[in-house]
């Protein structure tokens, strides 16, 4: 594993522990998702990094001279810190302005941040995923979705 996916993968479980840490406070049911989710990404992404230390470990007890290969660009190391800092931030502010607030502002902004700039396209994308997960998780499933100190 190379020292940017390393960092990478310690800034997403950073980002995933702070949502297990803040979904705490959550009602008993609506804490359930956030918390199945939070608890399958933390074992996957320290499967990731015990499998990237074992693999490094493996290559330099062997002696093997590998060719470097390029890293990420400082584009991608660009998004991938833009993404990162968005879902931490989204996750702070979920306890205080609520799911549907945050999570519209989270998407506009990541559509705007990605390239979309005609207002219509972002507003559809945004209204349709916001709506299908609210139609899914609150109505169908009837799992309360955060809704926020403020809102």
């Amino acid at each position: 594993m190379k020292k940017g996916e390393m960092i990478f993968v310690l800034f997403l479980l950073m980002a995933v522990s702070i949502l297990l840490f803040v979904s705490r406070d959550y009602y008993s049911l609506a804490k359930q998702f956030p918390q199945l989710v939070g608890g399958v990404t933390v074992i996957f992404l320290l499967w990731d990094l015990a499998v990237g230390f074992w693999k490094g470990k493996k290559e330099r007890d062997s002696g093997e001279v590998t060719e470097k290969k390029p890293g990420p660009s400082a584009f991608v190391i660009k998004r991938w810190l833009i993404l990162g800092i968005s879902l931490t931030i989204y996750v702070l502010l979920m306890p205080t302005f609520g799911f549907l607030l945050v999570t519209i502002l989270l998407i506009a902004s990541l559509l705007w941040f990605f390239g979309v700039r005609k207002p219509l396209t972002i507003v559809i994308y945004t209204v349709v995923t916001v709506g299908t997960i609210y139609g899914v998780f609150a109505k169908v499933l009837y799992v309360p979705l955060p809704p926020g100190t403020i809102w």
